[in-house]
């Protein structure tokens, strides 16, 4: 393995700790770099806030931490925190264990740059984000489904969106195409988040594609219609944990959403396509129910949406339409420490579009979801012994 390739990043950390730290001998892991709270443009706390404050309570409180304070060059290994109580369930433990995977390789890397260890190498990445340009792996957690096209290439129709190691979630509608241009109505690959999406990108860089075992529905699924929109993909092999391709967390909770949030996509692309198609951030403006149902009205005299959508309106001009039904709507787990890397409460599923000023944009709504999604997923809420240990510091950085 390429030693620079390993680490390309890490410089990137190196210079943005030697800002933070004037004497790297006296680092002191998890600082407060910023804020718990993250407001709403009214000052006002969203869900998301409130309920992110939590999630790093409960890391904070945990007597694991104590390892991030020590001065020590040894070697840095831990075992993942059982995260089980009672009264949690299980989307919630797991989206504690992917924040508490991040805070150890956070500290980790810090730790290596505190030591010299294994980083002299390492060159930095640039990235553009909430614009137009993403940098490779920025948004790994989301995926392109696959059909095979009747020019033999791959014909990227619908979005998807990392909750497991195995398993993505995309709408209902992505598990079929009509399309003439497919020679098969079913999707067979998922390929991973990029920047860009053909079969090879700018950099001669090669996709990593999965091939796609099954599609789920819901029961009360009724094509053509967009209610109860919502599927799971498994895939053939397991997706191995690095930080750049990590699951994002399944939004639980019924809370009423507002506040901002992002959605994403490539559009409708084919492999061998002569342009490069690149990943889009927009930022998106989540509606409550009232004024989603009187923005609908007004157009259509009638409300449809029901209690598992939400809506969101555009915040720029640059709506992901055609092509990206399935791609998540999210909202950022603002980490109130220093990290490279976000992970997102998966709120909903893009199910109509394209957005107009008048017409928001409708997306099933995650939470609605949860226990159907949960039993298939995580159909055992057992704990599984995980050892997070330095010895894994080039697989994790693997790719970046």
């Amino acid at each position: 393995m390429n030693h620079s390739n390993t680490y390309q990043l890490l410089l990137v950390k190196i210079c943005f700790a030697s800002i933070i730290f004037s004497n790297l001998l006296q680092v002191k892991a998890y600082k407060n770099f910023r804020p718990y709270k993250r407001r709403h443009g009214n000052g006002t706390l969203t869900p998301i806030d409130i309920r992110t404050k939590n999630l790093f309570k409960i890391l904070d409180d945990l007597p694991q931490n104590e390892l991030f304070h020590t001065t020590s060059c040894d070697v840095m290994e831990q075992e993942l925190p059982d995260f089980r109580t009672p009264d949690r369930r299980v989307s919630e433990v797991k989206c504690l264990e992917h924040l508490w995977r991040m805070r150890f390789y956070d500290q980790l890397l810090l730790k290596k740059i505190r030591c010299k260890s294994g980083v002299e190498n390492a060159y930095v990445s640039f990235s553009i984000y909430r614009g137009k340009d993403v940098s490779t792996g920025k948004f790994a957690h989301t995926g392109a489904i696959g059909w095979q096209s009747v020019r033999q290439a791959w014909i990227f129709l619908c979005g998807a969106v990392m909750i497991s190691e195995r398993y993505f979630l995309t709408a209902a509608h992505c598990s079929t195409s009509h399309d003439t241009r497919v020679a098969d109505p079913s999707p067979k690959i998922l390929r991973l988040g990029d920047k860009y999406i053909l079969d090879s990108n700018v950099y001669g860089k090669k996709p990593t594609d999965v091939y796609i075992k099954k599609i789920i529905v819901p029961d009360n699924y009724q094509p053509p219609s967009k209610y109860y929109d919502i599927a799971l993909i498994e895939l053939e092999d397991i997706i191995p944990f690095k930080v750049f391709t990590n699951p994002s967390c399944v939004w639980p909770y019924e809370d009423e959403l507002f506040g901002k949030g992002y959605e994403s996509g490539w559009g409708i692309v084919e492999s061998d396509s002569i342009h490069q198609p690149e990943y889009e951030i927009n930022d998106v403006e989540v509606i409550n129910t009232n004024g989603c149902n009187e923005k609908l009205n007004e157009i259509l005299h009638d409300s449809i949406q029901l209690p598992h959508q939400i809506c969101a309106n555009y915040s720029n001009a640059n709506d992901t339409c055609k092509g990206d039904s399935g791609s998540p709507l999210m909202m950022p787990i603002i980490n109130p420490y220093y990290s490279d890397y976000t992970i997102h409460y998966i709120v909903g599923i893009q199910s109509t579009s394209c957005y107009t000023p008048d017409h928001p944009n409708i997306y099933t709504k995650v939470s609605s979801f949860v226990s159907w999604i949960e039993d298939i997923v995580w159909p055992e809420d057992n704990y599984v012994k995980e050892i997070l240990s330095e010895k894994n510091f080039a697989k994790i950085y693997e790719g970046l």
